[in-house]
């Protein structure tokens, strides 16, 4: 720190004899409120209050952020201080200090940031990516020459390699950016090298490389996109099988890619595959029948995509892999088997439904409540009062409410009466659930509650609104 107050000190002496410091390019006139009565030149206090800020910092992000400081004098020292630290988060703060508006300290950066601009710091500078991009995009002066630099740096053979690593763990837009270095850096092989793009985690990575294939001759890019089709990313393979459907290739050819895209377990893909099925004279419904004579899947992939199909063509000879699916191991298999089975089978799932609402999968569970939501009450009413009286004592108070819910309206309020009735001085849960039916009783109708049930109710509802227990004037909305 003396150092740098002494450097401060050198920098103002030399002010009365000369214009090319900082300060005199930091000329912005100090507020009133600053200068006071203060007899020091916007200089002195310049100086001062950069050696009053620079006294504290003590860490390498102190400086960083110094490094964007309003007063001319810090900037400087920071830049200076900086020079002198090795990483990435100060060589990122130097090359922001290229677009200073003071010409000295972008000279000063620029300095050392050149010596940057070598193969052997191939590794720092892909770190860095990021900040020569956006230095690239701010217009003070010209940077797009910088940029050029580091691509031609990045791309040049003896660093190659490096950048492929590099690139294989980056995303956004210093990825978009390797992506076009690595393009350039393996011409030779550039299928190879799509190939692995075409991998990348970033969607955009992926979708660029798309395109880049689409330039290759026709038996390179057929391969990428058979490739791609099975990716684990919808969107690529959605945007793959769009582009193998545009090439010249043969009905059989399109066939066998298409009777695979059927089964995708992307509802997109599946939706693609039929629309160019009825244009390519492929028959779905009958790919689906001899689909299902074939051995069941074994993978999850295999089962989602075979359900979505079968949703999807409303087909009813499913109905035996339906009730296999639901039996299946992956709780997202038999969530969708269950919506799947009731939509093409109706009344032949209830029994799996009824079975579902002991689950131990949440998500199971949750689907199986809202599809015996649409039942005939009467149908489902006996099943779900055995197992709320079986699970008295252990079903948690939303378990409880959800499996209530699929009863009718008024049966409804009816359990949750029966349970006030028969509770101890603990009654909290049972008055605030009969509460909540009241507020939301308009949202629900019920043609099978007979009217005496409900009368009976009502007579109920209307002591507990005597006591204070329900909101006043709730007997007069029911009626």
């Amino acid at each position: 720190m003396n150092a740098f107050q002494g450097w401060l000190k050198r920098i103002f002496n030399r002010t009365a004899h000369t214009t090319s410091t900082i300060a005199l390019h930091d000329e912005t006139p100090l507020p009133r409120e600053v200068r006071n009565e203060d007899l020091r030149t916007d200089e002195e206090i310049r100086r001062d209050q950069a050696m009053a800020v620079l006294s504290t910092a003590q860490s390498t992000g102190d400086w960083c952020a110094l490094s964007r400081h309003r007063n001319g004098f810090v900037r400087e020292a920071a830049v200076r201080r900086l020079m002198q630290v090795e990483g990435r988060d100060a060589l990122a703060a130097l090359i922001d200090s290229l677009n200073d508006y003071v010409p000295q300290i972008r000279t000063l950066a620029s300095d050392h940031v050149q010596r940057f601009l070598d193969p052997q710091h191939a590794v720092m500078l892909i770190q860095v990516l990021d900040s020569f991009i956006s230095l690239a995009q701010k217009n003070r002066i010209d940077h797009q020459s910088t940029l050029t630099n580091v691509i031609r740096i990045l791309a040049a053979p003896s660093v190659r390699d490096t950048t492929l690593e590099a690139f294989k763990a980056t995303h956004g837009k210093p990825a978009r950016l390797l992506l076009e270095v690595l393009e350039k850096a393996f011409a030779h092989d550039l299928a190879h090298m799509l190939e692995i793009a075409l991998n990348h985690q970033d969607p955009s990575v992926q979708r660029l490389a798309l395109q880049a294939s689409l330039q290759l001759p026709d038996a390179q890019v057929q391969a990428l996109l058979l490739g791609a089709l099975s990716s684990h990313a919808a969107n690529l393979r959605v945007n793959a099988l769009r582009a193998w459907l545009n090439l010249a290739n043969t009905p059989d050819q399109i066939h066998c890619v298409l009777k695979r895209a059927l089964f995708d377990t992307s509802t997109s893909v599946r939706s693609l595959a039929r629309w160019a099925s009825s244009k390519w004279q492929l028959d779905c419904r009958e790919v689906l029948l001899q689909r299902l004579q074939a051995p069941l899947p074994t993978t999850q992939r295999e089962w989602i995509g075979l359900i979505g199909l079968v949703r999807e063509l409303n087909e009813p000879q499913a109905r035996e892999m339906l009730e296999s699916a639901v039996e299946y191991s992956a709780p997202r298999v038999r969530a969708q088997a269950l919506e799947t089975f009731e939509q093409v089978c109706g009344e032949a799932s209830l029994p799996a439904l009824i079975r579902a609402l002991g689950d131990p999968s949440p998500r199971v569970f949750r689907v199986a409540v809202d599809v015996l939501r649409k039942q005939s009450s009467t149908a489902v009413d006996g099943p779900v009062s055995d197992l709320l009286e079986s699970g008295s004592r252990t079903l948690s108070h939303e378990h409880r409410r959800a499996l209530v819910s699929i009863k009718a309206s008024w049966e409804q309020l009816n359990y949750w009466m029966r349970g006030l009735s028969q509770a101890d001085t603990d009654n909290g849960d049972w008055l605030a659930e009969i509460n909540r039916w009241c507020e939301t009783r308009h949202k629900t109708s019920d043609y099978t509650t007979p009217k005496a049930l409900r009368l009976q109710l009502l007579h109920a509802l209307g002591e507990l609104e005597s006591q204070g227990k329900v909101a006043g004037g709730t007997v007069a909305s029911l009626r």
